[in-house]
């Protein structure tokens, strides 16, 4: 039953975004056709009552709520279908690092979801912290992955995901001057994670090199 209700709520916000496309499209259309030729009184109806409702809602309370739940939306699927989420029940650490431990910001793939500029990472001899800009977190706990739980760690020449041939990979690497730290998980073979390699290379045990 639960899964009926979560199948009908994505095929009901499916059916209301088709709508609102149209709507918005069908608007735009009239709105540049209006200065080409003389349009009916059912379409001038139609793009006085599109641009009155549009601005309306622009200016309430209900954008506010919207943005919101839209925002928090977000970042809870980018959670889940990175498999942050599944790392979590395993991994959640709440950190408690010093002030002269920092997190380094950078981009960074984790399952098959592309993280720009948003992911935090840190490591000391112990093992690697990950987490997410406070205004991404929604859905995203901190984690903390000891070094004896990786499997391997191999050096990127880029955060291109996989199937890139590897001469691209190399410009992008001399025109960034940045290389990424590919990483796979004991207990999660199939759970993608590349980031950035500043501050955790020189960290990483030699077994692990």
């Amino acid at each position: 039953m639960k899964r009926f209700w979560k199948d009908s709520m994505k095929e009901i916000g499916k059916i209301l975004g088709l709508c609102w496309a149209l709507a918005f499209f069908v608007f735009i259309v009239l709105v540049l056709a209006a200065g080409m030729v003389e349009l009916p009184d059912f379409a001038l109806s139609y793009v006085d009552k599109f641009q009155y409702l549009f601005t309306s809602f622009l200016t309430s309370y209900w954008f506010i709520a919207f943005f919101i739940a839209g925002w928090l939306f977000i970042t809870y699927s980018f959670a889940k279908e990175s498999g942050w989420r599944s790392l979590a029940v395993k991994f959640r650490y709440d950190f408690n690092l010093s002030k002269n431990e920092k997190f380094i910001t950078g981009s960074g793939y984790i399952g098959k979801r592309y993280s720009n500029g948003t992911l935090q990472c840190y490591a000391n001899n112990q093992g690697l912290f990950l987490k997410m800009l406070l205004p991404f977190r929604f859905g995203s706990k901190n984690l903390f992955i000891p070094w004896h739980d990786i499997a391997s760690i191999t050096e990127e020449y880029s955060v291109f995901f996989a199937g890139y041939p590897r001469f691209i990979k190399k410009i992008v690497s001399i025109i960034s001057r940045q290389t990424y730290l590919n990483i796979k998980l004991k207990d999660f073979p199939e759970q993608i994670i590349t980031v950035n390699s500043a501050g955790i290379k020189n960290e990483i045990p030699t077994n692990l090199r």
